[in-house]
């Protein structure tokens, strides 16, 4: 199995990969209405399947792929329609806010924050089935 380290690699990646959105910078183009429209609905989307699974998980919530000590498998709501909500809508929202930026540096950021959930996704994957076995599987 991955060691810890790796969890908490992936964590400051995905941290570093958010803050890239966000980093300050005067935007180079102008969006159409259209565009500003269905990225400003990204964000709000993506912001609203995030909480529902945050939610959802409460206490046990964490950044860390690992399920903490007293988990449960969690199959309904938000859970019950993604595997992962909170990482689809962290994705779903920074897409928008980095097409809502108008700069190919927040465009970039959000590639590379996709291709970090991606392997947290997988690892924490792995995690769930040592931890929920066949249940998880379902």
């Amino acid at each position: 199995m991955v060691s810890d380290r790796y969890g908490l690699s992936l964590v400051g990646a995905q941290m570093a990969a958010v803050a890239g959105v966000f980093w300050p910078g005067e935007p180079r183009w102008r969006l159409p209405q259209a565009v500003a429209v269905g990225a400003t609905a990204s964000v709000v989307g993506g912001t609203m399947l995030a909480a529902a699974g945050t939610v959802r998980l409460g206490r046990l919530v964490r950044a860390l792929p690992a399920p903490p000590d007293g988990s449960v498998l969690r199959t309904d709501g938000a859970y019950g329609v993604v595997r992962h909500p909170i990482y689809a809508g962290l994705v779903a929202s920074c897409t928008g806010a980095a097409i809502l930026r108008a700069r190919p540096e927040p465009l970039a950021a959000v590639a590379v924050l996709a291709a970090v959930l991606h392997f947290k996704a997988g690892y924490e994957e792995r995690l769930l089935r040592l931890r929920f076995g066949a249940a998880y599987e379902e």
